[in-house]
């Protein structure tokens, strides 16, 4: 009699990906030998390629019974199977985003370059970590407020498969500009005024003292 089991279990792998079968621990009964061992990979009662080890490459999604049939030198035969479930490859999420350090006062474009290895990709969720979300492939968005947001790409293939990315996007503060005017234009001694953009500064210091600004801002 003959023994032909795999060496292994049933497997799970992905399309294009290349799996390794190993006939080695098929056996025959005493006083023969196995001549010849056929392997057929896709279901279809068709012998792929013989040997005693062998690989192949699946390249559509979907379960196949691997069957692997042993003949000895007494022309007796014997079979064994096992099930390859093959499914589709996840999308590779990425993005950039620009400019790459902006502040409160930039509007912030994000850029989609994520790839899919087997299909398309067919959707993208944007969440901009400040509560705002987004559908858009490459949306653009706004941060009123310094500080460090955890922005999440999530791209979906036309399989239904997903994944994510995630950026730590650090937002800063804009420099205060020191801007004032002052009044009469050819001032004698006395009384000065000084006006700059109301709200935009706290105090200002001279050299005879601190300058505080007035009710209005000014």
């Amino acid at each position: 009699g003959l023994n032909s089991p795999f060496a292994g279990k049933n497997v799970f792998c992905y399309v294009g990906e290349k799996i390794n079968f190993d006939g080695s621990g098929s056996s025959a009964s005493s006083g023969s030998s196995i001549s010849k061992y056929e392997w057929d990979f896709e279901s279809d009662g068709i012998v792929d390629t013989e040997g005693t080890r062998t690989s192949f490459i699946f390249t559509k999604k979907g379960q196949y019974t691997v069957t692997l049939r042993v003949t000895d030198s007494i022309g007796e035969t014997d079979t064994d199977t096992l099930i390859v479930t093959v499914g589709n490859k996840p999308p590779n999420p990425s993005f950039t985003y620009s400019p790459e350090g902006p502040t409160i006062r930039d509007t912030v474009h994000f850029y989609d370059t994520s790839v899919d290895p087997d299909g398309t990709i067919v959707s993208w969720y944007w969440n901009f970590g400040d509560g705002y979300t987004s559908t858009i492939k490459d949306p653009t968005h706004d941060y009123p407020d310094k500080g460090s947001y955890t922005v999440t790409l999530t791209v979906t293939d036309n399989d239904g498969n997903s994944d994510s990315i995630t950026k730590i996007l650090t937002v800063i503060n804009l420099a205060p500009k020191a801007d004032f005017t002052y009044s009469p234009s050819s001032p004698k001694a006395g009384h000065y005024i000084l006006e700059w953009p109301p709200g935009q500064m706290d105090d200002i210091h001279y050299a005879g003292g601190l300058i505080l600004p007035a009710p209005d801002g000014r």
